[in-house]
């Protein structure tokens, strides 16, 4: 048996320790280029995720789109879609339902024709029949006291058989004067509303008339709607309507400020049928 030199031996530890430290580098580097994972992220949806460091973009974005796929997410997503059709509703606008209207009046609900100033003298058919105006106090009515309810019913006797009703595009109130368009048998053929034009007045007038203006016109009458420009105040309104429709009577449910004035503004002509209303 032949012996080994110590020098052989020598040479032999050498290479094993080099050997050693070649393999723990390789460790090291290969520890290194592991993709470490990042805290996790608070999502929109409550949902803790996270990211791998590296990550390709491609990767990213498949996290992206199973987070927004996710049940919790779409639940969000159609809350928050039906949160804005019921406030587009409340707002008096619409997804995707254009109204009528005349030279670019705007859109609304399809029950109600919207037209401008100048469409009115065109347009003989807005005004078929008698042709009466109604004002009155906008709110805080009491139909139920005993004196009211019977003017009420007065003036509803007075409208019967009336072609055209017309206002000054105040809100549809139970406790107004309006409350008693509604109410007038038979029902007209026409109803006519003037409206300063002006966005937060149209959808106004849109969200309060819309249920009724498609009552109405279901049964055959028509809802219009006339958007005057111009207009700096309410009597002046009122006092452009009488002038538009050439109507000689208006019957008034109540008499405040503003109705005063058109009285003193309206051409002589014109006869005003006051009730006892009081509030």
């Amino acid at each position: 048996m032949g012996c080994v030199s110590a020098v052989d031996q020598t040479s032999k530890a050498q290479r094993n320790t080099a050997a050693t430290k070649q393999s723990v580098a390789s460790s090291e580097a290969d520890t290194a280029s592991t993709p470490q994972a990042t805290p996790p992220i608070a999502t929109a949806t409550g949902t803790a995720t996270g990211t791998p460091k590296g990550t390709s973009a491609s990767a990213q974005q498949a996290v992206t789109k199973d987070a927004a796929d996710s049940p919790t997410t779409l639940v969000a997503t159609q809350s928050a879609m039906a949160t804005k059709a019921q406030q587009a509703s409340e707002n008096g606008t619409s997804t995707g339902a254009t109204g009528t209207t005349g030279n670019g009046a705007g859109a609304s609900t399809p029950a109600i024709t919207f037209l401008s100033m100048d469409d009115v003298a065109s347009d003989s058919d807005m005004f078929p029949g008698m042709v009466v105006h109604v004002k009155g106090f906008g709110r805080r009515i009491d139909y139920v006291h005993e004196t009211i309810a019977e003017e009420r019913q007065s003036m509803l006797a007075a409208l019967q058989g009336v072609g055209t009703v017309v206002w000054d595009g105040d809100s549809l109130n139970a406790d107004s004067f309006t409350a008693l368009i509604p109410d007038i048998t038979p029902r007209p053929a026409s109803f006519v509303a003037f409206l300063k034009r002006a966005d937060r007045e149209r959808k106004r007038f849109v969200a309060a008339w819309t249920k009724f203006a498609e009552q109405v016109t279901s049964d055959g009458a028509r809802f219009t709607c006339v958007l005057c420009d111009g207009i700096e105040s309410y009597e002046q309104l009122g006092n452009v309507a009488l002038l538009k429709t050439k109507a000689q009577k208006v019957h008034v449910f109540g008499v405040g400020p503003v109705v005063e004035k058109e009285m003193e503004m309206a051409p002589s002509e014109v006869e005003f049928v006051k009730y006892r209303v009081h509030r």
